[in-house]
């Protein structure tokens, strides 16, 4: 039981205990692994939402894979998990501490800079028509044409943004890379901080470089394909096997877009959550 004083459940939650004999096995980390994410995306997701969100109910968990083998590693699932939750928590907190970092720079927002600029213009992709579309980001590009360059956001082609002017298609390529978002409407893509010109992208890349972010985000890529390793050998699948499935989740548009909540993730809560975890809430 919980005290509701201090405890609350923001969604619905499923525990997963098949039998009792499986009660040791770290179920946890195990669906964190890129093999039952790539299964989960293409097989058994009862559906992925325009933002790319599903949830995981006891009708397809029954359709995720399951070996015996799984029950005889899981000592060896179990020992990872330290190494797995320190490598997602520092990238999470480092990413944090980056974008403040980059918002101390205090460069102007995309808005401002069009203000400020009065030759300056810009072109919405068709997606963009409806307010309220939020672009799922992913490839983005800045690409030169005879009317301007346009930065494409992701492999959509009506999700783009078309400025006159390159180091403004340059700065908002950089500064929507290092957003922290997976989705963005267009009053967000507006209100991003950006830099334009070469002394602003300079500062704007040590901030990057002294956060180094690179080196954080491949310990979790290291963590994740250990944890495949015995996974996918437990179920069967040769490294090859692996491989392409590890290559496929972070090159298919679609399916580099879906990934678990990673140890230290933070939800933003709307609506009728936000305040859930107030104590004078039943006050």
């Amino acid at each position: 039981m919980f005290d509701p004083r201090k405890m609350a459940f923001t969604n619905t939650a499923t525990i997963l205990l098949p039998r009792n004999e499986l009660s040791c096995v770290p179920f946890d980390i195990i669906l964190m692994s890129n093999v039952y994410v790539w299964f989960y995306a293409l097989a058994a997701r009862m559906g992925i939402l325009r933002t790319l969100r599903s949830d995981v109910y006891p009708t397809n968990l029954a359709f995720l894979p399951w070996h015996e083998n799984l029950a005889s590693h899981a000592i060896d699932i179990e020992a990872m998990r330290k190494t797995l939750v320190a490598a997602c928590s520092s990238r999470l907190a480092a990413k944090e501490s980056l974008i403040e970092s980059l918002d101390s720079l205090r460069f102007g927002s995309f808005k401002q800079r069009l203000r400020d600029d009065q030759d300056s213009r810009i072109n919405w992709g068709e997606n963009f028509t409806d307010p309220k579309y939020e672009v799922s980001l992913g490839d983005i590009a800045v690409s030169h044409s005879d009317d301007g360059w346009r930065v494409k956001l992701s492999n959509d082609l009506f999700d783009y943004v078309k400025c006159n002017h390159e180091a403004l298609a340059r700065g908002l390529k950089v500064a929507i890379e290092q957003s922290g978002k997976s989705h963005l409407n267009r009053s967000s893509i507006l209100n991003l901080s950006i830099p334009v010109g070469d002394g602003e992208l300079d500062a704007w890349k040590k901030v990057v470089d002294d956060h180094k972010e690179q080196a954080l985000e491949d310990s979790v890529t290291e963590a994740l394909h250990e944890l495949d390793r015995v996974v996918g050998d437990c179920l069967g699948l040769d490294s090859s096997d692996i491989e392409e499935i590890q290559r496929d989740l972070y090159t298919d548009p679609f399916l580099k877009g879906i990934r678990p909540r990673y140890p230290g993730t933070v939800t933003r809560k709307q609506g009728f959550r936000t305040g859930l975890d107030s104590e004078e809430r039943y006050e």
